[in-house]
């Protein structure tokens, strides 16, 4: 069968190829949305300031609130820096395979060129902290009083070189340094600007510590170091953090705006499952309906119903495996550039990294596959159960395409939607619109899926005159093609919608 599957592929390529762009089409989408969805879940934002520690300890940054009426609560995490404790530095140097703990003090400040404000989100930091990145001098000197040390990006943008004056801006006070050096070794997204000890101090502040940098001895193992620092600071309110989550240390926002992408790959991505679900089950459907007299030689010659369901069966894996694998692929490039492209609109924080596992390629690849693979033993099941004359005979004749049940859940579907839509135009504002919108499309989409054959009856009438006039006779010819076949019956009546009785 599995050869017979292949010759068949190539005797039916465009049936095959309309069901291979579906499927394609479907699994790029979903795959795309299910990595915005699993990058807003892991948060994950590589280190930049900490990359050269290991292990790093912030103050804990989730809060506990009470539900209503019970005694559970709810931990929402804070999406700014949180004090550590101040013995914690201390406490850490005696735990086994830690090197040295190195407090971290930041400030807001802003860079200043004339009367314009060029880097309004810059970090400033106390020279001590640079090994953590780690960062070294590449020109110049380290920082001295009265002057600071920036990194070779900010350097380039403002010009600036060694000897350069330097506006800065913290508390609304602007203050004129010199700077002294301009640092290398990492390029991230902050603009790090490093004083000495004292002018940290008088010019940001009493700043209090927001994250404690661990350096480890040779050979020591990071995940072991960490566990054995929980159990150190058992019952002290701070989180000790590993591998990616030492971004979040950094980068407070992505753990704050992560849940905006969770939001919408989640939705976005639901709708385009079902609609993949539609298309590829509608797409198989058509497919083995135009089969059925060829099915039914088959069976009338001695082929068995096992043999013509692995037959429809080996078809539509290959086909449908092989839109998912390459689904797949287009859509990891596609949920990347989705989400520079979130990034570059201020939608998502430019910190944070596309994340995407195993687990998204099998729902996505899944989705396709199932789909098809049930789309395929749904429309097998009449054909391997009735006789073959008599479906050789049934494809000549127009087929019944309403049922009650069908009309019924139609009729169902449509009230749903148009109460949704009542409720979205008169109840519904701002953001909420989304949460009734979204469920009164998918409504729609199913009744006009259900109600299918008169629509498109309705449309054949309207665009029918204009296919004759300007094809001639092969508009005609398609015009009475789509008139005569099965899914574009004659006006229907609420009676033809009982069983046929025969005499």
């Amino acid at each position: 069968m599995w050869r017979i599957s292949q010759r068949m592929l190539r005797h039916h390529r465009l049936a095959f190829i309309g069901s291979f762009v579906a499927i394609l089409f479907g699994v790029i989408l979903v795959q795309a949305c299910a990595g915005l969805a699993e990058t807003g879940i892991r948060a994950a934002a590589s280190p930049q300031r900490y990359a050269a520690a290991p292990v790093v300890v912030v103050g804990d940054r989730g809060i506990r609130i009470a539900a209503p009426g019970g005694n559970e609560y709810d931990t929402v995490s804070l999406g700014q820096p949180v004090q550590v404790p101040p013995d914690v530095a201390g406490r850490l140097s005696r735990v086994a395979g830690v090197a040295r703990a190195v407090e971290v003090v930041t400030g807001p400040i802003a860079v200043i060129r004339g009367s314009e404000v060029v880097l309004p989100s810059a970090v400033a930091l106390d020279w001590r902290t640079a090994e953590l990145a780690p960062y070294h001098i590449a020109a110049g000197t380290e920082p001295r009083p009265g002057g600071v040390v920036i990194d070779k990006r900010t350097a380039d943008e403002l010009g600036a070189r060694p000897g350069s004056p330097i506006t800065l801006q913290s508390r609304g006070v602007t203050r004129g340094f010199t700077v002294a050096g301009l640092a290398g070794g990492t390029d991230g997204a902050e603009a790090p600007v490093f004083f000495t000890g004292d002018d940290l101090t008088s010019f940001v502040g009493p700043a209090p510590v927001t994250a404690v940098g661990v350096l480890l001895t040779e050979g020591a193992a990071p995940e072991r170091v960490a566990d054995d620092i929980r159990t150190a600071l058992k019952g002290t309110a701070v989180e000790v953090l590993t591998g990616d989550d030492r971004g979040g240390a950094e980068s407070t926002q992505v753990v704050a705006d992560a849940s905006d992408l969770v939001a919408l790959g989640s939705v976005i991505g639901a709708m385009a499952a079902m609609i993949v679900m539609f298309l590829v089950t509608a797409m198989t459907g058509v497919s083995l309906q135009n089969r059925r007299r060829e099915l039914a030689v088959l069976r009338a010659v001695g082929a068995a119903p096992q043999q013509v369901r692995s037959l429809l069966l080996s078809e539509t894996l290959t086909v449908a495996t092989a839109a998912g694998i390459l689904g797949c692929l287009i859509g990891s490039l596609l949920g990347r550039w989705l989400l520079r492209a979130l990034t570059g609109l201020g939608f998502a924080p430019a910190q944070i990294e596309y994340r995407q596992s195993w687990i998204t390629v099998l729902i996505s690849l899944g989705i396709g596959t199932v789909t098809a693979t049930v789309a395929a033993l749904v429309g097998t099941r009449r054909i391997v159960r009735s006789a073959p004359l008599h479906d050789l005979a049934d494809t000549a004749v127009p087929r019944r395409w309403l049922s009650w049940p069908r009309l019924l859940v139609a009729l169902l579907f449509a009230a749903g939607g148009v109460a949704l839509m009542i409720v979205t135009m008169s109840v519904m504002e701002g953001e909420f619109i989304a949460a009734t919108a979204g469920p009164t499309f998918l409504l729609w989409a199913v009744t006009v899926a259900l109600l299918g054959p008169p629509l498109a009856q309705g449309v054949l009438r309207l665009v029918g005159p204009a296919a004759r006039a300007m094809a001639g006779f092969a508009g005609r010819m398609a015009v009475r093609n789509a008139k005569a076949s099965p899914s574009g019956s004659p006006p229907w009546s609420p009676r033809s919608c009982l069983p046929a009785v025969s005499s």
